[in-house]
């Protein structure tokens, strides 16, 4: 994975890019569909025009800002951009994630640090799934990537 945290004047940018072995539209509905999300984000699902994030007494609605199937998918992330674009390739697909976060992000549940943080350890568990690789230990990636973060903030 190629990874990369810039400080902007007002907001952060990751951009994460990866190669994997599925061919696009499996990689496209793992990560832009119901059924996808339910392997990897399950707190997360399309309903109409919106994608919800809803977990214990807490409902976000998410407005996207682009869907075009099988090449790119944007959404609003609580003030923050998330998106995720496709390319087919030879051997399979290439994966690049790029998340615009405003240096101020956050609510009771997260902060800047620790949204990008998740968002690293998502992509990691993404390209492990659609590479064929056994599922990762989520609590390793998490400290992996906090101490990432936290040296390029």
């Amino acid at each position: 994975m190629k990874v990369q945290l810039i400080s902007l004047e007002k907001d952060y940018h990751l951009s994460i890019g990866y190669q994997v072995k599925a061919d696009l539209a499996e990689s496209w509905d793992l990560i832009a569909s119901n059924a996808g999300f339910t392997k990897w984000f399950p707190q997360l699902w399309i309903e109409g025009d919106k994608l919800i994030f809803e977990m214990d007494d807490f409902r976000e609605e998410m407005e996207f800002l682009a869907y075009q199937e099988n090449q790119v998918i944007t959404y609003d992330w609580d003030g923050a951009r998330v998106s995720f674009q496709f390319e087919n390739r030879d051997q399979g697909s290439y994966i690049h994630f790029d998340e615009l976060i405003p240096k101020g992000f956050g609510n009771e549940f997260s902060n800047v640090a620790k949204d990008m943080t998740g968002w690293l350890v998502q992509n990691e568990f993404l390209s492990a799934l659609l590479n064929g690789q056994d599922v990762l230990d989520r609590a390793a990636l998490r400290a992996k990537w906090s101490d990432f973060v936290e040296e390029h903030l």
